[in-house]
């Protein structure tokens, strides 16, 4: 069975946007070396994605096109929009069923790109599998949270980490 993994940059107060949503503390970090933070080889192992409208809409304001096109990409979402190409889905109900039907397919690993909503609803219904956290020294104050409040109790192990000499914090975390 397919394992759903969120791998995510955060800042040290659990931060993954700016109140506004933006990711500029992402771009301004210091980071000389080009360091992916395990990115590659995050990347290579999984097929599909899955994200919040929030998110789907933050990637479509950088301006970049769509960085994703070689993995199918299901965008989660209160809109009725319709699919653009067989690579991007939307879905607006009945979603967590589909990422259920999604997970006992065949296939590499699903990756959780974003927002805390639907990692809050997943979380409670104990669909993630893995949780790669990126942290950045950096205290963002007000902003959008990775977890939202009223989160279960659920435990976690650390399964590796790692600390990079501009103090970046790369932890996976397996759930019990």
């Amino acid at each position: 069975m397919r394992k759903i993994i969120l791998y995510i940059s955060a800042t040290i107060d659990m931060q993954i946007a700016s109140k506004e949503g933006t990711h500029k503390w992402l771009a301004d970090y210091p980071n000389p070396d080009k360091k992916e933070y395990g990115w590659k080889e995050f990347y290579k192992d999984i097929d599909v994605l899955i994200m919040g409208g929030k998110t789907y809409r933050s990637i479509q304001n950088m301006g970049i096109g769509w960085p994703y096109g070689d993995k199918v990409s299901y965008v989660i979402t209160r809109q009725n929009r319709e699919a653009s190409n067989d690579q991007l889905h939307f879905i607006n109900e009945e979603w967590i069923e589909k990422i259920r039907e999604l997970k006992k397919e065949e296939g590499k690993d699903i990756w959780l790109v974003g927002g805390s909503e639907i990692l809050s609803v997943l979380l409670k219904e104990k669909l993630i599998d893995k949780m790669i956290i990126v942290q950045y020294p950096i205290l963002l104050g007000p902003g959008i949270p990775l977890f939202q409040g009223n989160q279960e109790v659920s435990m976690w192990s650390i399964i590796r980490h790692r600390i990079y000499e501009n103090g970046i914090l790369y932890t996976e975390y397996s759930r019990h």
